[in-house]
């Protein structure tokens, strides 16, 4: 098509703000999907608790009854209540692999409690799975259609023209939804997503269980697993919805015969690298290939495309930007490509300002990791009320910085164990923290008493220095790991394993246990540079 725009201002406008809209649509497919997540988070608390109902006492379980619990048959009513949970599967795919799995031959002579919360929370997992899949079906169908249509009104009314122009087919919505854009179709990775984070809350539940953990905590684990699934899922339908809606716009622009197009990537801080480098790039519509000149080039890809029709529709076209020092919107010629647009940021502001609200930007995922951490380590001492002055300091405070950052593991081995410490410390600043407080056994044990009571005072600091190091790490696995291969063991045991290993007497191996007390094995010190 050769005819030229009416409004040069029109083009990039209505391409952002159809864009806009599709992604305001995805919201009540998010919300939908957010739902069966709660309603499963719901399910397996509520499983959980009719454990701790039926058998803690005041509330709690050890780690020993917790095993014995788990281990036992369930009865053929308990089994058959879980089954009918599949009722709420409307997916036929997934209902028929959910009823192979769950009257599997393993399951008909005898199901333990474990088995049975295990099987729960797949169960679950694949609920979640059609419910994402349904809706998430439905709402890119939505938006295949919108993009098509809306697309088509745009371009009338950009070039002052009205035209015939078909229908789109059902075949072709069909192949859009159908196509394996990224190598893998949708509906895969839902499965895939979810598989992962059925194993993931088995863990916590069954970790929980072995480990004596109470349900609050079990129920806070497991709404932090279940944050991270609907991260993934919304993840998932942003970039879906993305694809989508820029696949149906193609075709429009066929329909059109509209012979090429203009990526165009949103002008603020948050543009991905890989879209500023397209920014302003004219592709053919033949050529148009999703993750090589067709958006989304990545997950949560908010980049658009609009209709080219030579480089005189783009004299005095002006298009939207946000300053991401300032954060107001202006306008600047539609003919400026990302990389102009940064280079006149760096002129008016000076290079390093809008590099340091950058990298704040690239870095606040891990940069809340940290904050979260260095806010247990320094408490009100950080001077750090907030997440944005945290990163405000650490970017723009260079030599209070280096000073938190230069001090913070002496500090945190001054520290006494907490429950806010599980999970929030890599190995090399644990393995830091469990050396520092070996050490300090020494000068804890009560000189007074008789040398087996001396003894035995090492020998519990340093089993509970042990396990809660293991419970600081932030990498489980390799702490169940260590739970499993390395063990706490019992004072008498330990005393007659050194007598049998050492050959020594009964009175020399309590002395052997209050002089190593203070020692910790040199080879993991070494693997983790600190030998």
């Amino acid at each position: 098509m050769t005819l030229k725009s009416r409004s040069n201002a029109y083009w990039d406008k209505r391409a952002m703000e159809r864009m806009d809209k599709y992604h305001h649509s995805a919201d009540s497919t998010v919300k939908t999907v957010t739902s069966a997540y709660d309603k499963a988070q719901q399910d397996i608390n509520a499983e959980t608790q009719k454990i701790f109902d039926k058998f803690a006492k005041d509330g709690d379980l050890s780690a020993t009854e917790a095993r014995q619990i788990l281990n036992e048959p369930i009865s053929r009513k308990e089994w058959n209540a879980t089954k009918r949970k599949i009722d709420k599967v409307q997916d036929p795919a997934i209902k028929r692999q959910l009823l192979n799995r769950l009257n599997a031959p393993a399951y008909v002579a005898r199901i333990t409690r474990l088995e049975a919360l295990k099987e729960n929370i797949y169960l679950q997992s694949k609920i979640i799975a059609d419910a994402e899949i349904k809706a998430t079906t439905a709402g890119c169908a939505s938006t295949i259609n919108d993009a098509y249509y809306r697309t088509m009104f745009d371009i009338q009314q950009g070039l002052g023209v009205g035209f015939e122009f078909a229908a789109m087919p059902a075949s072709t919505v069909e192949s859009i939804l159908k196509n394996p854009w990224s190598g893998e179709h949708f509906s895969q990775r839902v499965w895939s997503n979810t598989d992962v984070l059925a194993s993931q809350i088995t863990e916590v539940i069954t970790a929980g269980f072995m480990a004596g953990t109470g349900t609050a905590k079990m129920a806070r684990e497991l709404s932090e697993r279940m944050n991270v699934g609907k991260h993934a899922a919304n993840r998932l339908i942003r970039t879906e919805t993305t694809y989508m809606a820029n696949a149906a716009e193609m075709e429009s622009y066929i329909e059109a015969e509209i012979d090429e197009y203009i990526f165009r990537a949103v002008l603020d801080k948050r543009t991905s690298t890989i879209c500023q480098k397209q920014d302003g790039e004219i592709y053919k519509v033949k050529d148009a290939k999703p993750g090589v000149n067709m958006p989304p080039m990545h997950v949560f890809c908010r980049s658009t495309t609009r209709a080219y029709f030579g480089p005189k529709t783009l004299e005095g076209v002006q298009r939207r930007a946000r300053d991401p020092v300032t954060g107001e919107v202006e306008l600047i010629p539609a003919s400026m490509n990302y990389a102009q647009w940064r280079k006149s940021l760096d002129k008016k502001h000076g290079t390093n300002r809008v590099v340091i609200i950058e990298t704040q930007l690239a870095n606040k995922a891990a940069d809340k990791i940290q904050y979260e951490k260095y806010k247990l380590v320094y408490g009100k001492e950080l001077g750090a009320k907030s997440f944005t002055k945290f990163q405000n300091l650490k970017y723009n405070e260079r030599k209070t910085w280096e000073d938190l950052k230069s001090r913070k593991q002496q500090v945190l081995n001054s520290l006494d164990y907490r429950k806010t410490f599980n999970g929030k410390f890599s190995d090399k600043e644990v393995r830091q923290w469990y050396i520092a407080h070996d050490k300090d056994i020494i000068n804890k044990i009560d000189g007074s008493k008789p040398l087996k009571n001396q003894a035995e005072q090492a020998h519990a600091m340093r089993n509970r220095y042990r396990t809660e190091a293991r419970l600081m790490m932030n990498n489980r696995e390799a702490a169940e790991a260590l739970n499993e291969s390395n063990p706490n063991i019992e004072f008498e045991d330990l005393v007659i394993s050194k007598m049998e290993r050492k050959g020594l007497t009964k009175e020399q191996a309590y002395q052997d246990i209050i002089d190593t007390a203070g020692k910790t094995n040199k080879k993991v010190n070494k693997k983790l540079g600190l030998e």
